[in-house]
């Protein structure tokens, strides 16, 4: 019985309120009223009028319809700048006395080398976001494996330019 009573109690308030609002809100006049209906017919005019509007043919029939955007508002900083698809990879191999290196792997392409010697470049184009780069070294040493594979995971940022990659023998350095 006490939880009708709070119930009924709860539901006068709300009405009470609801009637304070709607007696306190604004009543169109004449005029604007006026001026609203020809902002209507002249907006109708220019292309999007009568007949021509998905509210009144389509699913939605009359009534309300809302709008909700999802998502950080468009005055955020990462919205003002503009970020390329793509960012620019240079990379830099290098042989040492006893490694040479003879194949490089990044980003789904393969770069074979029979020694770098004195230092070559390649260009690469990726997108951002972690990606692995590989390379094989060949051991001139009379000790341990032929060859040996090597494997760093990176991250390419999307507001960077460029990113250097510098391989010695199985050394990297990534910056």
């Amino acid at each position: 019985m006490k939880r009708y009573i709070n119930l009924t109690i709860k539901l006068l308030i709300s009405l009470s309120l609801f009637a304070t609002f709607v007696a306190f809100t604004e009543k169109p006049t004449a005029e604007k009223s006026k001026a609203q209906n020809q902002e209507i017919v002249a907006r109708d005019r220019h292309g999007r009028g009568r007949g021509h509007s998905r509210s009144r043919h389509g699913r939605h029939g009359g009534g309300f319809q809302f709008r909700i955007d999802i998502g950080a508002p468009r005055d955020r900083y990462y919205y003002d700048r503009s970020y390329s698809e793509y960012v620019r990879v240079n990379c830099e191999v290098y042989d040492t006395k006893y490694a040479k290196v003879k194949e490089i792997q990044l980003g789904g392409r393969a770069i074979y080398l029979n020694g770098a010697g004195d230092g070559r470049r390649y260009y690469f184009t990726l997108r951002p976001g972690y990606h692995t780069i590989k390379w094989r070294v060949e051991n001139d040493d009379y000790f341990g494996a032929k060859y040996r594979n090597y494997s760093r995971n990176f991250r390419v940022y999307r507001d960077r330019e460029q990113v250097y990659i510098t391989i010695k023998g199985s050394s990297i350095s990534i910056r």
